[in-house]
């Protein structure tokens, strides 16, 4: 790709998300989900309430809106250091704020991804600015999310995995923050520096966020929090196997399934022997399928494996181009399609993600293995 055309798709990519923002600017003064749960949160620590009170009466007088949804913060009390500094200005300040960081989260990791691939900076820049109009990021972008900031985290742990180095610090803080993350290193359990600098991380941001908000939320958390996770189980949206086994048989085949898949996670793994890119890829993919609340705004942590497992893929080959065009078109283009009469349908077609997630889990780390063993004979 010639610079030109790298340009040209960059300002077209870039105005259409500018365009995207001038449509959403409206959330940032009659609050949508979720910002509020992030905003409220620290200020409700700041004021010494639990950063898990409900905020439906605050946002009532402070904003005269109200959200019929969850009014409460839904994640690990160390998300709370990350908004800590919002006690200091204004919700709509905070909002642009988050929307930056956002972005700038995105397009850093398509740029340390590409880079590290070595691939041209034209491709790179083109990727960057595009990965902005993915349907995941799109999503984040309307509820305010701080996905990107894990995207971001993964992609650098494994570009320190590539050099030899340790991912653990990396990858530690995004288990701290949303405790999936934790699932990257099982595939690196032969590398025990990753695992024991994993861990350190983990534990050092768990207890910063103890000392400065108090150890009590901690215990809010796992007995009142987590439980009420349940009942998104079967939201539409939500791409985890727990989900897939929630809507066909109930909660116990969820479990089943999801039990299934963290076999089928250590198979994977086992299977991929030393390989860091493979691992990376099937690591990433396994946690949104096995964490109990996968939603669409968290396919823009994929992107990065995904492009790690396309520089892998031979697109003159049809038995390749077809499982690799419906994993992309999956995790980048989709959104829940629940429009048919049928309910098996509607399962089929609204977990189409879940499908393209598979296949990023076991087709494409086994692929690039095949292919490494090709290219090392």
């Amino acid at each position: 790709m010639n610079a030109r055309r790298a340009g040209l798709i960059a300002v077209v990519s870039l105005g259409l998300y500018g365009l995207y923002l001038i449509g959403m600017a409206h959330t940032a003064t009659s609050p949508a989900p979720d910002f509020p749960n992030y905003y409220y949160s620290a200020i409700a620590e700041a004021e010494g309430e639990s950063v898990y009170s409900d905020f439906t009466d605050r946002l009532e007088a402070d904003r005269s809106a109200s959200i019929p949804n969850i009014n409460y913060l839904a994640d690990p009390p160390p998300v709370v250091l990350l908004f800590y500094p919002v006690r200091w200005i204004s919700y709509e300040l905070a909002f642009w704020i988050l929307i930056a960081v956002s972005g700038i989260a995105m397009t850093a990791t398509v740029w340390a991804t590409g880079v590290e691939l070595g691939m041209g900076r034209p491709w790179v820049i083109s990727l960057a600015a595009a990965s902005l109009l993915t349907t995941g990021f799109r999503f984040m972008t309307l509820r305010n999310h701080f996905e990107a900031v894990l995207a971001l985290l993964a992609a650098l742990g494994w570009v320190r995995l590539r050099r030899r180095g340790s991912p653990g610090a990396y990858w530690g803080i995004a288990a701290g923050l949303k405790l999936f993350p934790a699932l990257w290193t099982v595939g690196l359990v032969r590398n025990r520096r990753a695992v024991v600098d994993g861990l350190a991380a983990f534990v050092a941001i768990v207890g910063l966020t103890a000392v400065m908000i108090g150890p009590q939320d901690f215990s809010v958390y796992v007995r009142e929090v987590i439980p009420r996770a349940s009942q998104w189980f079967q939201a539409t949206g939500n791409y985890s196997l727990m989900s897939v086994g929630t809507l066909i048989g109930g909660t116990p085949l969820g479990w089943g399934l999801t039990g299934v898949g963290f076999l089928g996670f250590g198979w994977t793994a086992y299977r991929l022997g030393n390989d860091h890119d493979a691992l990376y890829v099937a690591g990433v993919a396994w946690s949104l399928l096995l964490s109990p609340l996968s939603w669409l705004n968290y396919l823009v942590i994929v992107i990065s494996p995904l492009m790690v497992a396309a520089r892998n893929i031979n697109w003159s080959k049809r038995n390749e181009l077809y499982p690799a065009a419906f994993m992309l078109v999956g995790l980048l283009a989709m959104r829940p399609i629940v429009s048919f009469e049928s309910t098996w349908i509607n399962i089929v077609l609204s977990r189409i993600p879940t499908m393209s997630l598979l296949v990023l889990a076991i087709w494409a780390p086994g692929l690039m293995v095949k292919r490494a063993k090709a290219l090392g004979a």
